[in-house]
């Protein structure tokens, strides 16, 4: 009886250590998936706002441009003081 009460522990300790194994190997992978992750969202977000930024600049300069064309006709017009301003937009 105390031999095989003693296999039974000896079996359930092995488990016990395996289900532990698994354990951390799941954590260590899921702790790695989420550091790529975490590395793919930093990426993207930097990436996004690089190009957003550019954009926003190109849209600024094409704004500014647009407007130096705009008061050169406007001059040509006869309209070069009436300039209409919008949400503090000069268009």
């Amino acid at each position: 009886m105390k031999k095989m009460e003693k296999e039974m522990e000896t079996v359930f300790d092995t488990k016990v250590n395996e289900k532990r194994s698994k354990l951390k190997q799941s954590e260590q992978e899921l702790m790695r998936k989420h550091e790529q992750v975490t590395l793919l969202f930093e990426l993207s977000k930097a990436h996004f706002s690089f190009f957003s930024k550019r954009k926003s600049t190109k849209l600024i300069l094409q704004n500014l441009s647009s407007d130096d064309e705009n008061s050169s006709e406007s001059e040509t017009s006869g309209r070069s003081d009436k300039r209409a301003f919008r949400h503090g937009i000069i268009f």
